[in-house]
This record gives C-alpha cells, sequence and structure tokens, in this order.
C-alpha cells in the first residue's frame, strides 16, 4: 500500500530573490508602446547572477504600459493589491 499524505513540512522550493528589474519601454511603427520587463537574481547555487524575462508586451497608451509594468512587479515580488497600489 502506498501513502499518499503530503508531508506537512513540505514547501515548494523558495522563489528567487529578485535584486532588481530592468523597465524598457519603447515607441513601436504603429504608435503603440513595446513594453519589457527582465529582473536579475542571485542562483545560489552557481553563486552568480542570472538575467530573466518578467514580462514582455505591447500597450496603447502609457497608461496601459504603466499598469502592464505594476502587475508584472507585483506578480513578481509576491505583492498584494492592498502594496501594488490597487
Amino acid at each position: 500500500m502506498f501513502d499518499t499524505k503530503t508531508c506537512a513540512s513540505a514547501q515548494p522550493p523558495p522563489t528567487p530573490v529578485i535584486q532588481f528589474v530592468s523597465i524598457e519601454i519603447m515607441p513601436t511603427g504603429d504608435g503603440r508602446l513595446a513594453v519589457s520587463l527582465a529582473g536579475t537574481y542571485l542562483d545560489e547555487e552557481l553563486l552568480q547572477f542570472v538575467n530573466g524575462e518578467i514580462a514582455s508586451a505591447r500597450a496603447a497608451s502609457l497608461d496601459e504600459a504603466l499598469t502592464i509594468i505594476r502587475n508584472a512587479v507585483a506578480e513578481t515580488l509576491g505583492l498584494s493589491a492592498q502594496q501594488k497600489g490597487s
């Protein structure tokens, strides 16, 4: 018989701690904005900084671009709705 109970102390692997976030906003030929966010975190096993994409999207306005940025950063850092300013 197999024991299918999960261990109460079992935790998911820790989310890497973001060291900093780079944000790029650039105009596109169709009048929209391309928004790109990348995060850098420390890989504690290799002891080196790793850069990875957080989000990439197109926005029709600056307000929409800022909403994309706010939501991506909040999700990455695990912020609540109150902390992210909603």
